[in-house]
């Protein structure tokens, strides 16, 4: 925390708190990209480690919302949801005095 109180700093924390094992294992198998890290996990695997993530990201937004700090549920609409973050911290750059 007390690196968050410098002066322009601006962090964001993403995750999916909201969704299920076997919709975010859906959507990682459905990405057939051969260079995607979780291709190369078997499924028992992989289902092991989204529930993982899922269980990190309850504990994020749990902490972000006791200390006040942005936090982006990814859980739907994933990727409006980082263009709309992206186009955020866009908008703070171009506003910023750097």
């Amino acid at each position: 925390m007390e690196y968050m109180k410098k002066e322009n700093i601006k962090v964001y924390f993403l995750g999916y708190p909201d969704i299920s094992v076997k919709e975010e294992f859906e959507i990682l198998r459905a990405n057939k990209v051969p260079e995607e890290y979780t291709q190369k996990y078997d499924d028992e695997y992989l289902k092991k480690l989204i529930e993982q993530r899922i269980e990190e990201s309850r504990f994020i937004q749990k902490e972000c919302e006791k200390y006040n700090l942005p936090f982006v549920n990814t859980s739907t609409n994933r990727k409006d949801r980082i263009n709309e973050l992206v186009n955020e911290i866009l908008k703070e750059i171009k506003g910023s005095k750097i």
